[in-house]
């Protein structure tokens, strides 16, 4: 009988290892629940160990002669190991069962608490799709064929031209987007009805892709992005392809969609007389899915599509976090602040230096141009209380950034506050 708690790693956890430069990380996909985790090198060269055989005084040596530099000790040791079994890594056949039982069962107060925690991000509840994608995925096959991406770029190029060619009549101002045929209402329900098919269908091209390369999709559901009916798809599996082409692929495929529908759209608008209602919706389907498919899924300054290729293409798979990161220390040590010593490489830095300063200007170039929008609609509208209302939808679009800068506040005053209290009255003076 063993005195010592006897780890075993669970045999169906899939782990796989990726290389980010010089850091090597794994992703560990859990089947039962349909989690997935990123652990280190060190973590996994430690859970590897638990075969079930090996007690914790053999763990400990088996830990010390691979990896000597931590020394560590029996209770260092338990303490990593119940924080991952707190992850559910290893066996346990009594819990196993229960959560196969329970997978069956939703727990609807829990999903209403995720779906509302961020009012600008809402999300609704999701459904697993997986079998309708591996049935349909065989005989679309065709749409993933090398002559198939000729035909979307020959497609794309065309539709280009005959926009710029007719630009003039093409582009619509913001105050007629919402009207076709000169009904207000209508043409915001049709354009709401554009917006759901349109997003549902840039979805199931990430899902559809995903699939036809073998990997599972288990999440679709509805999300309100700032009040934007969005779909969002589950393709984590992606992470898992060997081959880079199969992850960008996944990635793009749905704004590649966007792209095929544009451009089917704008052929529709340019072959139909201007006077038909279905010329008016070709327009706006075609103006929406090209702001969608390209300033927005391929702009790699957004944390969607273009961000995420980025991201895998420089070996950085936080880049957005990381730079703002690296920024934040930066700024700190200008003020002489306590900063976290990170060690980066050359090409770490030169790519958070650029990434993370043209991402601020960005986010605050699109906060005031929303803003702008929204908020003096309110304004107009609705008088002394659209300026409440407008200043409560600043508030929601940039709360984030606010709570960081008053931590900074916080913390610098706290810092600098033996200063100004031994210069207190040279500072009032100067106020005087």
């Amino acid at each position: 009988m063993h005195t010592q708690p006897i780890y075993t790693l669970r045999e169906d956890l899939v782990i796989h290892r990726r290389v980010f430069g010089p850091k090597v990380q794994y992703i560990v996909k859990d089947p039962l629940r349909l989690e997935y985790w990123t652990i280190d090198e060190v973590a996994h060269t430690l859970l590897s160990l638990c075969d079930g055989k090996r007690d914790l005084v053999q763990l400990v040596e088996e830990a010390d002669r691979r990896l000597p530099h931590l020394k560590l000790n029996g209770l260092a040791l338990r303490s990593f190991y119940e924080a991952y079994r707190g992850f559910h890594f290893f066996e346990d056949t009594w819990e196993r069962n229960i959560i196969l039982i329970e997978k069956q069962r939703t727990s609807r107060a829990q999903a209403l608490k995720k779906a509302t925690a961020n009012p600008m991000e809402i999300h609704l509840p999701a459904f697993n799709p997986d079998r309708f994608f591996a049935r349909i995925v065989k005989p679309l096959g065709f749409l993933f064929s090398g002559k198939a991406l000729f035909v979307y770029g020959l497609m794309a190029a065309t539709a280009l031209g005959i926009a710029l060619t007719h630009l003039d009549e093409f582009l619509l101002p913001l105050s007629e987007l919402y009207v076709i045929q000169g009904r207000a209402l209508f043409g915001f329900v049709i354009l709401w009805i554009i917006f759901l098919l349109t997003v549902m269908l840039h979805e199931v091209g990430h899902g559809l892709t995903c699939k036809h390369f073998g990997g599972g999709v288990y999440k679709l559901g509805f999300l309100l992005l700032y009040f934007n009916p969005c779909l969002y798809c589950d393709v984590t599996e992606s992470f898992f392809f060997e081959k880079k082409s199969q992850k960008y692929a996944v990635t793009l495929a749905g704004g590649i969609v966007n792209v095929v529908i544009a451009s089917l759209a704008t052929f529709v608008w340019f072959l139909t007389s201007r006077d038909l209602l279905v010329n008016a919706v070709a327009q706006r389907v075609a103006l929406y899915n090209a702001l969608i498919g390209v300033v927005v899924n391929f702009n790699p300054l957004l944390k969607y599509d273009g961000y995420y290729v980025l991201s895998d293409y420089v070996d950085i798979p936080n880049l957005q976090v990381d730079s703002f990161k690296f920024l934040g220390t930066r700024v700190r040590r200008l003020f002489r602040l306590p900063a976290v010593s990170e060690l980066y490489t050359p090409h770490e830095r030169r790519v958070f230096w650029i990434y993370g300063l043209l991402s601020i200007t960005y986010v605050a170039f699109v906060l005031w141009i929303v803003y702008s929008m929204f908020g003096g609609w309110l304004i107009r509208n609705y008088a002394a209380l659209g300026y409440l209302l407008a200043a409560g939808l600043l508030y929601l679009m940039s709360r984030r950034y606010l709570k960081a800068f008053v931590r900074f506040v916080r913390l610098l005053l706290l810092d600098k506050a033996g200063h100004i209290r031994r210069r207190r009255w040279l500072y009032a003076s100067a106020a005087a």
